[in-house]
């Protein structure tokens, strides 16, 4: 699979002055006109999408979507088992410091959240738990909150929820996030193609990787990938990550696609750029596979 080169201006968000090398994924730079003004949210007609039917004879670009006004979408799943620690014991991945410092969790969403949030259609973000009790039941996808508006938005909602009756439990899943994100992005994309547009959703779920229910993953992603979706599995922690990278190595058969990503965490969370290159390499090429 191809690769999307990333510089300053896609770390930024800003698709019109990234520069790509040949028979990478954006080889096809934007044009003035082609240009979207992310800050106006103003975009070209959806006569500029390039079609199903329109993009079999010439491959259209990750850029080509994006500058005719897909809609990117990006929802967050957070593990909550106690495969985590204890979060009031200082040290665990939940811990949360009483001054400003980030825990890795936090930190994640900071960093690699942003950046995909960058291409995100409304800046309003559903965040989801997972691997415990929440309300008196065990669950392995429960709502927290409203939609959070921004980044900040997302990192509020996760500390707020430690103000909750939330108990850390498990054993933790991570097929049912994916089935309702998978849900999500289908019924998202019908919405905007009934007005002649697109729409692709980004799962990103943040887990310290002691997931269950293998098998009912592997089939979860297949059958997800079936739909607009991609999901990004950010590894927080220093486990193994046997089993995410597994699921990141997938052999998929048509017409399921890969649609899977994996980023260790700890390899990239002290270099903005190096996280951002770890969040994109596969996406670009994911989102065009569906469309084409």
């Amino acid at each position: 699979a191809g690769s999307l080169v990333v510089t300053e201006a896609f770390v930024n968000g800003d698709t019109a002055n990234s520069s790509t090398r040949p028979g990478e994924v954006n080889e096809n730079i934007m044009t003035e006109d082609a240009k979207i003004n992310y800050e106006s949210g103003e975009k070209q007609d959806s006569e500029s999408i390039p079609s199903n039917q329109s993009s079999r004879s010439r491959r259209a670009s990750f850029i080509e979507y994006i500058s005719g006004g897909c809609e990117i979408n990006m929802c967050v799943a957070i593990d909550f088992s106690s495969a985590n620690g204890n979060p009031r014991e200082e040290g665990t991945l939940h811990y949360i410091t009483g001054d400003e410092s980030f825990n890795d969790y936090e930190s994640a969403i900071a960093s690699v959240a942003s950046i995909i949030a960058k291409y995100d259609s409304d800046n309003k973000f559903p965040v989801w738990g997972f691997g415990a009790k929440y309300n008196g039941e065990m669950q392995n996808c429960f709502q927290i909150g409203e939609e959070a508006v921004g980044v900040e938005g997302v990192i509020s909602s996760y500390r707020d929820v430690f103000r909750t009756d939330l108990a850390m439990s498990g054993p933790s899943v991570m097929h049912k996030v994916i089935e309702v994100a998978a849900s999500q992005a289908k019924k998202t994309h019908n919405i905007a193609a009934k007005e002649g547009g697109q729409a692709y959703t980004i799962l990103l779920i943040l887990t310290c990787g002691h997931i269950y229910e293998m098998e009912e993953t592997k089939k979860a992603l297949e059958a997800a990938s079936l739909e607009p979706l991609s999901v990004v599995i950010v590894g927080i922690g220093n486990a193994e990550f046997h089993a995410m990278q597994f699921l990141d190595d997938l052999d998929v058969k048509p017409p399921a696609r890969d649609i899977t990503q994996f980023v260790e965490f700890q390899k990239h969370k002290n270099s903005k750029y190096s996280a951002a290159g770890a969040t994109l390499e596969e996406i670009p090429d994911q989102l065009v596979d569906y469309f084409h």
